[in-house]
């Protein structure tokens, strides 16, 4: 595994971005909130398994979490 913030990282999370942009294209018949629930449910799920096989402490998770949840807040602030 690269260290955190390397330009190796950085490469891999910018491929694997373009990727997952390629495979949510195929999905184009499904609205987008459905998707966007598709990916909360999945994104759940892949932390869920980080946690139970020890890739990720409590502590990192609840972080990580806390860290995601602010955006959606500034997005419903745009919506007002």
């Amino acid at each position: 595994m690269p260290e955190p913030g390397s330009e190796t990282e950085e490469a891999l999370l910018e491929e694997c971005v373009d990727e997952l942009d390629a495979a949510v294209e195929r999905l184009e018949r499904f609205p987008v909130f459905v998707l966007a629930l598709a990916m909360r449910v999945h994104l759940a799920a892949l932390l869920n398994a980080m946690r139970v096989s020890g890739q990720i402490g409590e502590r990192e998770l609840r972080d990580f979490v806390s860290a995601v949840h602010p955006g959606a807040e500034d997005f419903a602030d745009e919506e007002s």
